[in-house]
């Protein structure tokens, strides 16, 4: 819910579900203590409160993920909170490793596949409407994804020799299927 015009204090309650693996409130209005409690979700890996009007943080329970307050009145206080510092742009990505091959030219129409073959690929790309996990930089939900459409390809008894994933995320998540 970045840049929602979210305005007010944060309860300490909105970070215990324990299903919760994200929190994106960055760029609002939100103000007062931040206050995790003792109760935050243990899947709890980011918490994204950047540019809001926070000016006080109780460091009670030390949570040890992302917190991200980079622009708050807080940060200006305390310059020396790591959790102030501007985060750098992350490129997450994954891509299925190839196979220890010997090189081998192919034709132009086809691709060196994972298994060492020369393939004739049928590409496309996967956009993603709602996903069931936030923690993108896990190679081990794609190599379940791949694992699941190599099944599905299999079962209707279609002559795939291998998936090739190759993931970007910026501002969405793009898998490309080769």
């Amino acid at each position: 819910m970045e840049r929602t015009q979210l305005q007010g204090p944060i309860n300490a309650t909105l970070f215990s579900p324990a299903q919760l693996q994200s929190i994106v409130l960055s760029n609002n209005q939100l103000n007062g203590t931040l206050d995790l409690g003792t109760n935050y979700g243990s899947q709890l890996l980011l918490i994204d409160l950047q540019n809001n009007s926070i000016d006080e943080f109780a460091q009670g329970t030390r949570y040890s993920k992302e917190l991200l307050l980079h622009g708050n009145p807080f940060c200006q206080k305390t310059q020396s909170s790591e959790y102030c510092i501007a985060p750098q742009q992350k490129n997450s990505s994954y891509a299925t490793p190839t196979g220890n091959c010997v090189a081998r030219s192919c034709s132009a129409q086809q691709l060196f596949s994972p298994n060492c073959n020369c393939a004739n690929p049928i590409t496309g790309i996967l956009h993603f409407r709602s996903f069931s996990f936030s923690d993108f930089q896990n190679g081990s939900y794609y190599i379940l994804l791949q694992a699941a459409m190599m099944e599905a390809f299999k079962s209707d008894k279609l002559p795939v020799d291998s998936i090739s994933l190759s993931v970007s995320i910026e501002w969405m998540l793009m898998i490309t299927l080769k």
